[in-house]
């Protein structure tokens, strides 16, 4: 995923199989600080309908999606476009392809690549620091070492804080009789439940 800190874009996550669904990626995306703005992911042996599936997916949880390829350059002009300016920061887990997707938007850093283990499919530690890259069409991008599962703040109203979908019915004036609701079967709470990942939303809660 790529973020830029305070500041409104950012967020690239990639989706490999149907395997690294609902769960793996919801919570590989909730993290980004006070939720990300932009999610690319890169395109993975994958019809264009199931593509536009995951796009729509991941719009209907409050993220915007790009298409990306290192490939075919699908959607990387457009990536490069929206980190023009400013700082951002490139994270994932090892072997979703961070320093492939690097190398497509900076080829002159031919960083070192590794194929995803055969037998465990998971991916080979190959960035070990974080380092700042300019990019040829502005902005600076940090890349960083890859993690396996990103951990979540212990405060139940950070937590929410966390889900766009939550965020935005927040901001939109949704409001609960009690101001530390945890929008869980609370009496007052104003939020509309109907949504993909309150399930997951009240996994996490629990």
């Amino acid at each position: 995923m790529v973020w830029r800190p305070r500041c409104n874009l950012p967020e690239t996550a990639a989706v490999r199989s149907c395997k690294s669904g609902t769960k793996a990626l919801s919570r590989l995306l909730l993290p980004t600080p006070l939720g990300p703005h932009s999610t690319a992911t890169p395109r993975l042996n994958r019809s264009a309908q199931q593509q536009q599936q995951w796009l729509d997916r991941l719009t209907g949880w409050g993220y915007q999606a790009l298409a990306i390829s290192r490939h075919d350059q699908a959607g990387l002009a457009a990536l490069a476009d929206r980190l023009s300016s400013g700082v951002a920061v490139l994270c994932g887990p090892s072997g979703v392809g961070k320093s492939s997707l690097l190398n497509a938007l900076v080829p002159d850093l031919k960083l070192r690549t590794a194929a995803v283990s055969g037998k465990l499919q998971r991916g080979r530690l190959t960035t070990r620091h974080v380092e700042l890259h300019d990019l040829p069409a502005g902005g600076l991008l940090a890349d960083t070492p890859g993690f396996n599962r990103p951990e979540l703040p212990s405060d139940p109203e950070l937590v929410a804080q966390l889900f766009p979908e939550i965020r935005q019915q927040l901001d939109a004036g949704v409001r609960c009789r009690f101001r530390n609701c945890r929008h869980l079967q609370e009496p007052g709470c104003g939020l509309q439940r109907q949504w993909e990942r309150y399930p997951s939303y009240v996994e996490l809660m629990g």
